[in-house]
C-alpha cells in the first residue's frame, strides 16, 4: 500500500570555504560560530527529529566548499598529488546525497576540480556547465533523481555564468556557463517529464533582481517563478535568508550564510490526490544556527580533521616579515590606510622587478580591502600588530590568492573606474543628521583606492553606478580634484595600473576596464609580493595617501566597524569620531564628521 502523505526534510550547507573546524587560522583563535564540525551536529539533530516524525531526509552541499582557509590550500595541494581531500571524506561520512558546485570551486582550475570531485561518493551537479573541448569535468552531471520513499526527487544545480570570467586565468576557455534561468527552465521541465514528483534547485546564487536578464549573477527571484521548481536552496551571497520571497511564486527559499554559520532547511508536507499526483500542502524554510554556545563540534569529524588542523596552525605561525606599524582595516572604507598602502607598495615593487623595460608612464596601484566587515561579520577585519609578521598575518592582509596584473588605461576610463568605486557610499545630504555612509549592497572588496593619484570623493553627489556595473539614471560626479603629481589628469593621459587578476578578469563589474590594454606580466601572486615587501622593504613609491572626503561642513555620518577600532581612533582624528553602541551583530557604530 502506497503512502498518501509524506514529510520531506531538505538540508543544505553552502559556502563552507573549507571552514572544517571552528578555528580562525588568520587570528589563531576559535570561531564563535560556524564550521562543518558544528554543522555535523545540526545535521544529526535534524535527522533525529525527522526520524521521530516519520519524515524522509535529503542532504546537499551547494558549492564553494573547496577554497578558503589554510587547510583549503593544503588540501588542494595534496589532492593534486592524488591524496584524499578531507572535504570529500567528510561528505561521505555525513552521507550527503548530492553536491552542487559554486564559482570558487573553479578557482584552481578544471584539473584540480576534476581530481577532487572524482573522489565524491555521491553525484556532483552543475546544469549550466558547458565543456569546450575538455574532458576533465565530463563526470559532473547536470542533474540527478533521488528517491524519498515513493517520491522521485529531481535535483539540479546552477552557478553564476560569470564564473568563467572570474577564473579566466585558470580555466583558459576550457569551460563556459550558460544562463541560470534559461538552463533551469529547460532542465526542470525535463525532470518533470521524466517522472519527478518534485524538483529541488541547488542554486549557487543570491536573491538579486526581480526580473530575469541574460547572464544574471543573482537570480533566485526569476528562478523561483519557474513552474517546475518546487524549492530552492540558494547560496553565493553569504546573506542568510529563509522564507517566501515577494513575487517568488510561493516557492520556499533557504540560503545559509558562509563558513558553516547555518544549516539551511526546508520542510515539505506533500499529499497525493486521487489521480496520483503529489502536491505540496505546506512548505517551511528555516535556518539552523551553529552558535558555539549551544552547538558542539562533532568529535568524529574533529578527529578526521585533526592532522590538517595541527599542520595548518604550525604553518600559519611561521615568520613572514616585519612591520613598523599596526596594519588594520577598521577604516579602510573611509581612509586609504597603512594596510592598503603596504599592498600597493608591494605591487609596485613587484612590477619594477618583473617589468624593468615597461613604458615610461605613471604607475598607479589599485587596492581594495579583502577583509573589512560587511557580510563577513564584525570580526572580519585585518589587524596585524606592529612587529614580526607571521604567515597567518600575511593571509589576513591578502585574503584571496590573486595574481598581479597590469593594464594601460587613459584618464577618462580611469576616472570612470574611480566613480564606480566611489559609488559604494550612500548619497549624503550636507547638514543632515546621522546618515548611514556605506551602501550595504556593495561588498567592501569593490572599493578600490588608487595609490599614486590624488583626489577627493564628494558623497553629496549621486552615485553613478550600481554594484552590478550598470549606470544609475544620473551622471553623478563624486571624483573631484583628480590629479597626478599636482597636475590635473587629462582624459587622454595614459597610465599603467596595477591590479589583481580578479579585477582584471571582470570581478567587481568595472565596465571601464573593458577598454584597458593588458600588458604582459609573468604570473606573480600578490601574497608573495607582499611577503617580499615585508621581508625586504624597498624605497617608498607611494608616500602620500591618495584620497580624502570632500568637506561637507562637518555633516555627521554613521560607519559600522569592528569593536577594536576604538584602539586606533587617532588614525581618523580629523573626522572627529564619536563612539556609539554595538549592534546585535557585534559591529561598533561610529559617528564621523565629513
Amino acid at each position: 500500500m502506497h503512502e498518501c502523505s509524506i514529510q520531506l526534510r531538505l538540508l543544505a550547507t553552502t559556502d563552507l570555504h573549507m571552514h572544517l573546524r571552528a578555528w580562525d587560522y588568520a587570528k589563531d583563535q576559535p570561531f564563535k560560530s560556524g564550521a562543518l564540525t558544528r554543522i555535523a551536529t545540526q545535521i544529526a539533530a535534524a535527522r533525529a527529529e525527522a526520524t521521530a516524525e516519520g519524515a524522509y531526509v535529503l542532504l546537499f552541499d551547494n558549492g564553494d566548499g573547496l577554497q578558503g582557509t589554510a587547510v583549503g590550500d593544503m588540501a588542494s595541494d595534496a589532492a593534486e598529488q592524488g591524496e584524499p581531500h578531507p572535504l570529500m571524506t567528510a561528505f561521505e561520512q555525513l552521507e550527503y546525497d548530492a553536491l552542487g558546485l559554486g564559482n570558487h570551486d573553479f578557482d584552481r582550475g578544471a584539473a584540480l576540480l576534476a581530481q577532487v570531485t572524482r573522489q565524491a561518493h555521491c553525484p556532483v551537479l552543475c546544469a549550466n556547465l558547458r565543456h569546450n573541448n575538455s574532458e576533465l569535468l565530463e563526470h559532473i552531471q547536470p542533474c540527478t533523481i533521488l528517491a524519498a520513499g515513493p517520491l522521485r526527487v529531481g535535483v539540479l544545480s546552477v552557478l553564476p555564468p560569470q564564473t568563467a570570467m572570474w577564473n579566466t586565468d585558470v580555466l583558459a576557455g576550457e569551460v563556459t556557463f550558460a544562463d541560470m534561468t534559461e538552463t533551469v527552465e529547460t532542465a526542470a521541465s525535463q525532470l518533470r517529464q521524466d517522472g519527478c514528483h518534485i524538483v529541488l534547485l541547488l542554486a549557487h546564487t543570491g536573491i538579486g533582481e526581480a526580473e530575469h536578464r541574460p547572464g544574471q549573477e543573482n537570480a533566485v527571484l526569476p528562478l523561483s517563478r519557474l513552474p517546475s521548481v518546487t524549492a530552492i536552496l540558494a547560496g553565493h551571497t553569504h546573506l542568510p535568508f529563509s522564507g517566501m520571497l515577494p513575487d517568488a511564486g510561493g516557492t520556499p527559499v533557504a540560503l545559509a550564510g558562509a563558513g558553516g554559520a547555518q544549516l539551511a532547511q526546508i520542510d515539505l508536507t506533500l499529499s497525493r490526490d486521487p489521480a496520483g499526483v503529489w502536491q505540496v500542502n505546506k512548505a517551511t524554510p528555516s535556518l539552523r544556527r551553529t552558535d558555539g554556545a549551544t552547538c558542539t563540534e562533532d568529535p568524529t569529524l574533529s578527529d578526521l580533521f585533526a592532522p590538517w588542523h595541527t599542520t595548518a596552525r604550525e604553518i600559519m605561525n611561521r615568520p613572514s616579515g616585519h612591520t613598523d606599524e599596526r596594519l588594520h582595516s577598521y577604516f579602510s572604507m573611509i581612509r586609504p590606510d597603512a594596510h592598503l598602502r603596504q599592498i600597493a607598495e608591494a605591487k609596485r615593487a613587484c612590477f619594477a622587478i618583473l617589468c624593468p623595460d615597461a613604458p615610461d608612464l605613471p604607475v598607479i596601484a589599485a587596492v581594495a580591502p579583502g577583509k573589512c566587515g560587511g557580510r563577513g561579520g564584525s570580526g572580519n577585519y585585518v589587524d596585524v600588530p606592529k612587529g614580526p609578521v607571521l604567515r597567518r598575518h600575511l593571509d589576513d592582509l591578502v585574503v584571496f590568492p590573486n595574481l598581479l596584473r597590469t593594464v594601460e588605461l587613459d584618464g577618462r576610463d580611469l576616472r570612470a573606474w574611480m566613480e564606480m568605486s566611489a559609488s559604494v557610499f550612500h548619497r549624503i545630504v550636507p547638514g543632515g543628521q546621522n546618515q548611514p555612509l556605506l551602501d550595504v549592497d556593495w561588498p567592501p572588496h569593490s572599493f578600490d583606492a588608487f595609490f599614486g593619484l590624488n583626489y577627493q570623493i564628494d558623497v553629496s553627489q549621486p552615485a553613478r553606478y550600481r554594484a552590478d556595473g550598470s549606470r544609475n539614471d544620473t551622471d553623478g560626479q563624486r571624483i573631484r580634484d583628480f590629479s597626478w603629481q599636482g597636475e590635473p589628469v587629462r582624459d587622454d593621459q595614459k597610465f599603467i595600473v596595477l591590479l589583481t587578476s580578479y579585477r582584471a578578469s571582470g570581478g567587481g563589474n568595472v565596465q571601464a576596464l573593458a577598454n584597458a590594454q593588458p600588458l604582459p606580466l609573468p604570473d606573480a601572486p600578490v601574497r608573495e609580493a607582499v611577503e617580499r615587501q615585508l621581508t625586504q622593504p624597498g624605497p617608498a613609491a607611494y608616500r602620500d595617501l591618495p584620497w580624502r572626503f570632500a568637506d561637507l561642513g562637518g555633516t555627521p555620518v554613521l560607519l559600522p566597524t569592528g569593536p577594536r577600532a576604538t584602539e586606533v581612533l587617532s588614525d581618523i582624528r580629523d573626522l572627529h569620531p564619536i563612539t556609539g553602541t554595538t549592534d546585535i551583530a557585534g559591529f561598533l557604530t561610529l559617528t564621523l564628521h565629513l
